[in-house]
């Protein structure tokens, strides 16, 4: 019981030196990160959808997760290009086990090459 009461001081002590420390701000350019990233986050994206964690959700609220939790990356891409991805792993999803089918899709080539072509069609200068 003191050693979890000692850890939990500790834990709280580093994260309260963190919190107050400061430091030097970085500001990152999203939209470039965004350019060079595309591929990369509209494959997670669709990953997300296709374990069904997008179920429900509007394109502003998925905007606003993806705010909180990616600091405003989302704001680079289009409502459209979600969309065509979307429809993409919908028709996939319906012949298989949805834990199987998301990890066969991430890792297939014809998944690396619709994300590669949607990035190509709403991206055109990205990486």
């Amino acid at each position: 019981m003191i050693q979890n009461g000692i850890k939990m001081y500790l834990l709280i002590a580093i994260m309260s030196y963190n919190l107050f420390a400061g430091g030097p701000e970085v500001h990152i350019n999203y939209k470039e990160y965004y350019k060079q990233n595309a591929r990369y986050l509209h494959k997670i994206w669709g990953f997300d959808y296709c374990l069904n964690y997008t179920k429900n959700m509007s394109f502003n609220a998925l905007e606003k997760q993806w705010v909180k939790e990616k600091q405003s990356i989302l704001e680079s891409t289009s409502k459209e290009s979600l969309e065509e991805l979307k429809h993409f792993i919908d028709r996939y999803r319906a012949k298989h086990n949805l834990l199987v089918i998301c990890l066969n899709l991430y890792d297939s080539k014809e998944y690396q090459d619709e994300v590669e072509r949607i990035v190509k069609k709403y991206c055109k200068d990205c990486e």
